[in-house]
């Protein structure tokens, strides 16, 4: 099998339902399946940005954990 791992992030606002994300999910997995790609889930994938000292102290930044959603999809190879 081969795979593929794609970005996903859903667009919400303030009057946004779960139905909206579910429908940005679904068009995203009718393209990839329309490509012969099988979709297998969602997962998180965490990490940790480091921040910077700045120069002499101004403008420092503390760093901070980034989470970011993919899809994986597969195909089976023959």
């Amino acid at each position: 099998m081969i795979y593929k791992i794609i970005p996903f992030q859903a667009n919400v606002s303030s009057g946004s339902s779960s139905g909206t994300v579910a429908n940005q999910l679904q068009v995203v997995v009718d393209q990839m399946s329309d490509q012969g790609w099988d979709y297998q889930g969602m997962e998180a994938i965490s990490t940790f940005v480091q921040g910077s000292s700045g120069c002499f102290g101004i403008g420092a930044k503390p760093g901070h954990e980034v989470s970011v959603q993919v899809l994986v999809f597969y195909k089976k190879v023959i």
